[in-house]
């Protein structure tokens, strides 16, 4: 092998110019850039390499890369098994991504290596400079074009001080680590969206159906009571359409909004201070009502409700209406301390509003001309973006007037996110913006941020991370007790005449981060306006998953039909037709024939008589064949028919098929009655060789018809008797039709007493039907089915075993999926084993995350 070449060279061996200590980066840029060749044979690779530094397993080129870093990247199994046996460390991490072997080896697909690393104790816990373990790199399915067509299906997960059971988790116990919320994931319910608040939440599933949680007094909910609910529970809304749906939620301490499509704007819950905009709402409303204003006044096109604590907003592409409690951040005199309904904010002449933002005190508009609104201690002007570039979201933070002259944290802030993906932070009391920076860790691309009391949640490329913002540097002037005295004052500030003049700080603000990693592929994340209470949507774990197909198996007697004769010991009548016997079932003769059927019920003996004039033997073989294999006759079967007619038959094949069509009729066969007639009707007349099946099905067979036709005893466990018909039971199964053709040809007993009944009732049930869709409805545990797979296993029942097989995959979850695979493996189950396999691979970073929880 290449590896005993190899490792004929080494350092005890060979007389080198450098030492074992050796750092002198060329000599690590040679081993790194012979690695890449893909032409060179390992052994004379392997001989190079050696042959270049007597610190070959462990120098590092410019880039911190080592020789097991490159073989680990370009699949070079064998050098990097030598490297290792070498003595070569494992978990050194390069210097241009952090990234370590095994990180590399996944990331470019060398599963083989991957799997070496880890054998010799590679650390998949290492985390790169963007935070990431190399097993998050084993599959992101959403990075592929194949499966972006594919539907969102989100699930939901929770954590925080849960002190009002805001979070939906049925208890009030806090929790730091992000848990599921187990209503959501029980009945399988995908959210959409989420309204966190300090005393209650709301949630929107995908099919527009709102949840609510929480401290319920005031009519927070909107459910009518004002009791406090510990789990989701629905809320009614009154549409005012048939199809309206909810766009919009949101929540603040005191009240709930909702907007729908129609432009149709509902709240509920305290109205202290006029934030519902209903009339005659009184203090609260514990139902959800319209706030008919707005309709009044023809406002269409809303795409966003924000509700907080003492007001609301509701805004188009082009107006925004607000009402509640004047602070100042409704753009009019102070003076006016109310406004009871719905108000539309002056706005600049052709403003074209990107999206607007607020909270107690400001309210932020960015219009698509790149331009911020704020609307301020009863006034607004005008700031240009930092280095006017386009806006992506904007933060609102503090401006509490009373306190934000002293130069407290409470003094207004902006977090802005450009469209390149930098953060700047704008501070009322300096008039500048500040350039904020993560701290060891690398984010090229924010998605979503949220910045409350100098803290960050930030959602990037499907990673959440948390964080805290260092103190903006406020001058020494600006702390003083009498900043009125100051020209530099914030007085002095909103009175200056240049409130166009954004100024760019030098300072830049510090970002601490750190990333959640028992989070994975989010989607969107929430917080309150505490920064208590958080939620995140993550891909589902079955989003990519796709069930395996299960082979069609047809539906027929096929087998019995080759195998009967008059001599087994199966067959339960005989017809004689034309000189010639046919042995048959009775119970499939009854369920598929009904004319065969009233005409076997006038007999008592098993023999059967069929003299009509003009039925041959050949006729009624080939009804006989279609009842049991469901095979349509095609025109060499009519010229056997005219055959067996003699001279004086009808020489056209259309009047064959015409007289054979009579008695199909006379003994209701029903389907090939409806084949025939088909094809009479046609011009010129002709049979398919193979015909179309699908049009033509017989019905399923069950186990309760023709109770009177029982003709063998299952004894299960308890004694209980199951009575069953004996031709199915050979028919499907080898362990019956050996049973039955040889030692116990004369038993209608059957002892399977180790069998309790609740597992043989579905296994005799599906032999009769092979009905899968009757056996999925059943909703057996997993249990059963793991039980079930075992009879199936004894009794070589396959086609129920991969139907067993295939309802486990159903209900795989990340906790399982270990135990299903385990499961599969020891009864070879391989439709279960490949899905299980698959399963992990799409989720192997929270399989991991759930196998190591401390981790």
């Amino acid at each position: 092998m290449a590896t005993a070449k190899i490792s004929t060279f080494t350092p005890k061996n060979y007389e080198y110019d450098c030492t074992r200590k050796c750092r002198y980066v060329e000599h690590a840029n040679r081993i790194t850039a012979a690695l890449t060749k893909r032409s060179i044979e390992d052994e004379y690779l392997g001989a190079y390499i050696a042959k270049t530094c007597a610190n070959y397993t462990d120098i590092v080129d410019d880039l911190g890369r080592s020789a097991v870093h490159l073989a680990a990247s370009v699949n070079r199994y064998a050098i990097l098994e030598w490297l290792l046996n070498q003595g070569a460390i494992i978990n050194s991490r390069d210097y241009e991504s952090g990234s370590s072997a095994l990180h590399r080896a996944i990331y470019y697909g060398c599963i083989d290596c991957a799997v070496l690393l880890l054998r010799y104790g590679a650390s998949p816990e290492l985390l790169d400079d963007d935070t990431r373990c190399a097993l998050q790199n084993v599959c992101r399915a959403r990075d592929f074009p194949i499966f972006a067509s594919l539907p969102s299906s989100n699930e939901i997960l929770v954590w925080g001080t849960n002190k009002n059971y805001n979070l939906g988790t049925g208890n009030s116990e806090p929790t730091n680590t992000p848990q599921s919320v187990d209503f959501f994931r029980k009945e399988h319910i995908s959210i959409e969206n989420v309204a966190l608040g300090a005393y209650h939440s709301l949630f929107l599933d995908k099919k527009g159906i709102l949840y609510a949680v929480g401290h319920g007094e005031g009519g927070r909910l909107g459910n009518g009571v004002e009791h406090s609910l510990a789990t989701p529970k629905k809320v009614k809304i009154p549409k005012k359409s048939y199809g309206e749906r909810i766009i919009c939620i949101s929540a603040s301490r005191k009240h709930s909004l909702l907007l729908t499509d129609n432009s149709a704007v509902f709240a509920c819950g305290l109205n202290e201070d006029k934030q519902l905009g209903v009339r005659d709402a009184g203090d609260k409303l514990s139902v959800f009502r319209e706030v008919i204003t707005l309709r009044d006044l023809n406002v269409s096109g809303l795409v966003r409700v924000i509700a907080r604590d003492f007001h609301s907003i509701a805004y188009s592409e082009q107006s925004i209406y607000i009402w509640g409690t004047n602070h100042g951040q409704m753009g009019i005199d102070v003076d006016v301390k109310t406004v009871p309904l719905p108000k539309q904010l002056k706005l600049p002449l052709k403003t074209n509003i990107d999206f607007v933002e607020g909270n107690n005190s400001a309210t932020v508009v960015y219009t698509k001309e790149t331009n911020i609104l704020l609307y301020f201690n009863g006034k607004m002007r005008t700031i240009k973006p930092p280095n006017f570039e386009a806006l992506k979201s904007i933060s609102v933070v503090g401006g509490d007037i009373v306190k934000s002259g002293k130069g407290t944290a409470t003094a207004l802030k902006l977090l802005m996110l450009t469209q390149t993906n930098v953060i700047f932070l704008w501070y009322e009391m300096t008039q500048q913006f500040y350039r904020c920076n993560f701290s060891h860790i690398r984010i090229s691309q924010i998605d979503k941020i949220f910045y409350k009391a100098n803290q960050v949640f930030i959602l990037s490329q499907g990673d959440v991370y948390k964080g805290k913002c260092q103190q903006v540097p406020v001058p020494t002037y600006m702390t003083k007790s009498d900043t009125q005295k100051h020209p530099s004052s914030t007085a002095n500030i909103w009175s200056s005449c240049d409130q166009n003049r954004t100024e760019i700080s030098k300072e830049h603000i510090r970002i601490e981060l750190q990333r959640y990693a028992s989070v994975d592929r989010a989607v969107d994340i929430f917080c309150d306006d505490d920064f208590t209470s958080f939620a995140v949507l993550q891909e589902s774990h079955l989003k990519y998953f796709k069930l395996p197909n299960l082979t069609h198996e047809e539906y027929s007697f096929k087998k019995l039909y080759n195998e009967m004769d008059e001599f087994d010991t199966v067959h339960d009548v005989v017809f004689h037709v034309d000189s010639e016997t046919y042995a048959a079932h009775k119970f499939i003769v009854f369920a598929r024939a009904p004319g065969l059927r009233d005409i076997l019920q006038s007999y008592e003996d098993e023999h059967i008589y069929l003299n009509f004039k003009l039925m041959t033997g050949k006729m009624f073989e080939l009804m006989l064949k279609y009842i049991y294999t469901n095979q349509f006759p095609n025109e060499d079967d009519l010229d056997n028919i005219q055959h067996s007619l003699g001279p004086d038959c009808p020489t056209e094949r259309v009047d064959i098929c015409k007289l054979f069509l009579q008695f199909v009729e006379k003994f209701k066969i029903q389907n090939l009655a409806n084949f025939l007639q088909s094809f009479i009707q046609k011009s010129p007349f002709y049979l398919p060789q193979l015909a179309d099946k699908s049009k033509y099905r017989f019905s399923r067979l069950y186990h309760s018809e023709f109770p009177e036709l029982y003709d063998v005893r299952i004894i299960c466990g308890d004694d209980v008797v199951i009575p069953a018909h004996k031709c199915i039971l050979v028919a499907r199964l080898e362990y019956f039709n050996m049973m039955f053709t040889h030692t116990w040809a004369e038993q209608s007993t059957i002892n399977l007493s180790t069998i309790p009944p609740e597992y043989m009732r579905p296994i005799v049930e599906f032999l009769y039907s092979s009905d899968v869709e009757h056996f999925r409805k059943q909703n057996f545990s997993e249990t059963f089915l793991f039980n079930m797979i075992v009879y199936c296993d004894q009794f070589f029942i396959e086609s129920l075993r991969k139907v067993c097989e295939m309802l486990i995959l159903d209900k795989i979850t990340i906790r399982k999926c270990g135990e299903f695979l385990d499961f599969a493996c020891v009864y070879n189950c391989e439709i279960l084993k490949l899905g299980c396999l698959e399963f992990i691979c799409q989720n192997l970073a929270r399989v991991w995350m759930c196998a190591n929880p401390k981790r």
